[in-house]
């Protein structure tokens, strides 16, 4: 029997595979935690991501929200940094955007857009979007390409107790007029 290693996420308590598995196959999983696997020796950690914010941030955040705005805005930086301080995800988030920008540098990539949500299936959790930016004419094969390169880096970068508080996300940028 062959052995072969296959990237994945985990997504809600599922391991979401990066490519197909054939039916039957035996599956063993290692978990990286910050560039050490994790054979479940190590004490469990809090899990940062599932911290409900307080409420004056959350109001904050909801008010953001409801703003619509043409084209749409991002974030105050305070708000982000707010964010960022609850969850103890600072250092994290400066070291995702670095790796990002170091493996999309311009002009391969237009800008780099985030944005504080708040969790729509888990209220009172926030969640920060960020949504690299390609350019309009970017094709389907370079999207899927930079999605799949934006969650190995997700996976390498983020600790596991904040993995939900980040989504990557790869886009073309809007047309403009």
């Amino acid at each position: 029997m062959s052995e072969s290693n296959i990237a994945g996420v985990v997504r809600d308590g599922v391991v979401i595979p990066e490519e197909s598995l054939p039916e039957g196959a035996r599956v063993t999983i290692s978990v990286e935690r910050n560039g050490a696997v994790d054979n479940g020796s190590q004490p469990p950690t809090e899990e940062r991501w599932r911290r409900k914010a307080p409420e004056q941030l959350l109001r904050r955040v909801r008010e953001f929200e409801s703003r619509s705005t043409s084209p749409p805005e991002q974030p105050a930086a305070d708000l982000l940094a707010d964010v960022l301080a609850h969850y103890e995800a600072t250092e994290t988030w400066h070291k995702l955007k670095k790796e990002i920008e170091a493996r999309f540098p311009l002009p391969r990539r237009v800008g780099l857009w985030v944005d504080v949500v708040e969790d729509m299936y888990e209220p009172g959790r926030l969640q920060i979007i960020s949504s690299l930016l390609l350019p309009s004419t970017a094709s389907a094969e370079d999207l899927q390409g930079a999605h799949r390169q934006l969650v190995d880096l997700a996976v390498k970068t983020i600790p596991t107790d904040l993995a939900l508080l980040f989504t990557c996300l790869a886009e073309p940028a809007p047309e403009q007029p």
